[in-house]
């Protein structure tokens, strides 16, 4: 190709001495490439040129896999000399559960600030005490203040009939304005069978008529009793259906009673059993005489303390 140039465009300033290596080996090259025999001396360049291609080509199909394949996220610092770290499964898991409370306690505070709202938004006042006002006078009282009112019956051991003896809400109680009031009007004492205490000890005696809403009173005296304990109930008064709220008193035992014996020596073994049996006595007899019937001792002996019922032997 460079038979084709003229001596002036290869001369670059000088003769054939002048010129540079480089420039004497481009010639020589190009001059041996026209002779079979020797081999050409060049630089492929582009073969190096596809090469470098290639090893591009490769490096930048490597780096856009890279980038197209899916990285693992990065877990935020928490101070600017922390160093980065993926989180895993597992770490985002935790984010999602952290994600969720933090919800949850946004909602809480809605709802507490609208809970707050709503009741601030409306207007309270305080419950008035009517217990003990008649009806119309409640009514007036609740009317005054703004409020509405609904009215049932209840009995009442305090309260006289047609009086109130109770509100919901009660004295005291915040009620909101224009609100409604429950008023109770007492029919007045109920009647009530008074439960049977007979046996019982005063304490369980006293508890038991009280629940029943009774006062209890217990009588100064005692009296004896078979079937009560010494300090239980022996009797109480009045029984039946009584007046709530009225008074029970207690009679408390002296536990069994006792008697004397009567004298009966001296006396025929048939007129000193009669005798005995009269007063409530059981009878036994022993015969250790032959020829008389005439009581000679008896057990227990004339004036002796005995039980109501006690036995009394006779020896005739």
């Amino acid at each position: 190709m460079y038979a084709n140039l003229p001596d002036a465009a290869l001369d670059f300033g000088g003769g054939p001495a002048t010129r540079s290596e480089a420039t004497q080996q481009i010639l020589n090259d190009a001059v041996n490439a026209t002779r079979p025999d020797v081999a050409p001396t060049r630089v492929d360049f582009g073969t190096r040129a596809a090469a470098g291609a290639a090893g591009v080509g490769a490096a930048g199909a490597a780096e856009a896999a890279r980038r197209q394949s899916p990285l693992p996220p990065v877990a935020p610092r928490r101070n600017p000399d922390e160093p980065y770290r993926p989180v895993d499964a597992a770490g985002r898991r935790r984010s999602y559960r952290g994600l969720i409370i933090f919800l949850v306690i946004v909602l809480l505070a809605v709802a507490t600030a609208l809970g707050a709202w709503l009741y601030g938004s409306t207007h309270y006042q305080s419950m008035p005490d009517l217990t003990g006002l008649t009806q119309s006078q409640a009514e007036q009282a609740l009317t005054n203040d703004g409020l509405k009112y609904t009215v049932t019956s209840g009995s009442s051991a305090t309260v006289q009939s047609g009086d109130v003896a109770s509100t919901n809400p009660g004295s005291g109680k915040p009620v909101a304005d224009g609100g409604t009031v429950t008023l109770t009007i007492s029919t007045g004492p109920a009647q009530v069978t008074v439960p049977d205490v007979t046996g019982l000890s005063q304490d369980d005696a006293t508890s038991k008529l009280t629940s029943a809403g009774f006062k209890v009173a217990v009588a100064s005296g005692t009296q004896y009793s078979s079937t009560a304990a010494a300090g239980d109930v022996a009797a109480y008064s009045p029984n039946g259906t009584q007046t709530q709220g009225s008074t029970i008193t207690l009679t408390l035992s002296a536990g069994i009673s006792e008697t004397t014996v009567p004298k009966v020596t001296g006396m025929s073994v048939t007129d000193a059993t009669n005798e005995l049996q009269k007063d409530g006595f059981q009878v036994v007899t022993h015969h250790v005489t032959l020829l008389f019937d005439t009581v000679l001792t008896q057990s227990p002996g004339a004036g002796d303390p005995i039980q109501p019922g006690g036995t009394v032997t006779l020896y005739y």
